[in-house]
């Protein structure tokens, strides 16, 4: 007995050194200064595409130097995000490398079919290389294959998490920003009535229409005007409007007076999918579509929600 725990333990340490003998990282032979895409520079990546295995994407292109979102129009990216995320994609290096056979592809989640990102850089010239992200086997640590080739690496440099599919993550989240010392008053018209708000001095914000009897939540009144400075945004869409955006009787419409102008927003249909809303302001010539949070108030809020409440008595 003793002897076949004796062979058995003898087969699973062979096992095991021949696995990291196949799998453990390998360095080139320049010592590792090769890097996995070559020459390639970021100045030359003009177009970025990266895509999730289950079929979300994003799409950036430069133009005139600018980095923007072609499939909605060209709303603009922050220039300093998708360069910081270029720089680390042509900096990519190829000294540790995994393994040489495409046998193990699959299992290091980098086929051409199967992956945690798909990269493509795009040049100006029309030129493309793919890089897959695969598989991360340890904290900081992801396998990654150039398509084309059979050789995987190992890199601590880029995550999948870092390669974001949602627009979010490349644009500014702020779709209308106002200072709220500007802000005057406040309108909202949706389905159940019509709700005003005036700030007469910072911070100090009433409702019009108050009668005898009726006492103001001043918290809710505040919130309620101070929340239009500020809409965040979930995914610009472009500046066509679509008549699924439900903007031709619009779920609210929320007029916004400052020291010097008017500003308007139009809230459309929620989307039952996820509940978000698309929004349309006069300030800009985009339409985005926001989280249920940004407009919910302006859109289920009657001028009652603004009163305290009588306390219900047994």
């Amino acid at each position: 007995m003793k002897r076949h725990h004796i062979i058995l333990t003898a087969v699973l340490v062979v096992q095991v050194v021949l696995a990291a003998i196949i799998y453990w990282p390998r360095t080139t032979a320049d010592g590792g200064a090769s890097k996995l895409l070559g020459e390639l520079t970021a100045d030359e990546v003009a177009r970025l595409t990266i895509e999730a295995q289950g079929g979300e994407r994003i799409v950036l292109s430069r133009e005139t130097g600018a980095w923007n979102l072609p499939e909605a129009d060209g709303y603009p990216a922050r220039d300093e995000t998708v360069m910081a995320f270029v720089d680390k994609m042509v900096d990519l290096g190829s000294e540790r490398r995994v393994t040489e056979t495409a046998a193990s592809h699959e299992r290091l989640q980098v086929t051409d079919e199967s992956y945690q990102r798909r990269i493509t850089l795009g040049t100006s010239d029309g030129s493309e290389q793919v890089v897959l992200l695969g598989s991360s086997p340890a904290y900081g640590a992801t396998h990654v294959r150039l398509e084309g080739e059979d050789e995987v690496y190992m890199t601590s440099d880029l995550s999948a998490w870092e390669a974001n599919t949602a627009a979010s993550g490349w644009v500014e989240s702020g779709y209308l920003q106002l200072d709220t010392a500007d802000l005057q008053q406040v309108t909202v018209t949706n389905a159940q009535g019509t709700i005003t708000v005036v700030q007469s001095a910072p911070d100090q914000w009433t409702l019009v229409g108050v009668v005898e009897g009726e006492a103001v939540d001043q918290y809710a009144v505040t919130s309620f005007g101070q929340r239009a400075a500020s809409i965040s945004l979930l995914e610009p869409l472009g500046k066509t409007e679509a008549p699924e955006y439900g903007l031709g009787e619009p779920s609210a419409t929320i007029s916004i007076t400052l020291v010097d102008r008017t500003v308007t927003l139009r809230v459309g249909a929620k989307d039952p999918l996820d509940n978000s809303y698309v929004i349309k302001s006069s300030e800009s010539p985009y339409y985005v579509r926001v989280s249920e949070y940004v407009v919910k108030a302006y859109v289920e809020d009657a001028r009652e929600t603004l009163l305290q409440q009588p306390e219900v008595t047994e």
